[in-house]
């Protein structure tokens, strides 16, 4: 039986190889699936000659999966750890992936970022966590995990999210102009 929490300490940097577990995979194939989605909308984009806008909103959702994608592979390349928390926090941030699979349709039918926001911020949050975690029982790179977390927080809400919506409404001056149907 695993503990239910195990100290998060950095991963021993002589260590040859380390193998995936089948827990980090199916995160893997869960991030690949909002890929997948997203690609669906380009291609109906596309498909219905809305080019541009498919290509802007395809890059908009592949930006948020991939930077919380990147993050969480960073990490758990990084720290070792197996015990019922990390496992429990996992299992939430694919949580938060499958839901922005279920905004990637409404994304680019009509811009309605809810859903897609909704699971981005419970990944991030969760990620939030995990790297203040490691933080508190790695005292020689504390200093540097605690910033670094609130700067990727304020890079995104403050900075990326905003210009998207500014870029997404200038671009896009009506819900009119961006209608893609489904088949």
């Amino acid at each position: 039986m695993l503990p239910v929490i195990h100290p998060l300490k950095p991963r021993d940097s002589n260590e040859h190889s380390k193998t995936a577990t089948p827990l980090e995979l199916f995160f893997d194939l869960v991030s690949v699936i909002v890929i997948a989605a997203a690609a669906a909308g380009l291609h109906h984009a596309i498909s219905e000659a809305h080019t541009a806008q498919g290509i802007i909103t395809f890059v908009m959702a592949f930006f948020a999966i991939w930077w919380a994608w990147m993050n969480y592979t960073w990490f758990a390349s990084a720290y070792d750890n197996d015990d019922t928390l990390f496992r429990l926090l996992t299992i939430l941030i694919m949580s938060g992936s499958l839901t922005m699979v279920a905004g990637i349709g409404p994304m680019f039918k009509s811009f309605d970022l809810k859903l897609v926001a909704i699971g981005y911020a419970v990944m991030r949050i969760v990620m939030i966590a995990l790297w203040l975690r490691a933080a508190k029982n790695d005292s020689d790179r504390r200093s540097t995990l605690s910033p670094m977390q609130l700067v990727f927080a304020l890079i995104f809400n403050l900075v990326c999210l905003p210009i998207n919506i500014i870029a997404h409404q200038l671009i896009f001056k009506s819900n009119n102009q961006f209608v893609v149907t489904q088949h």
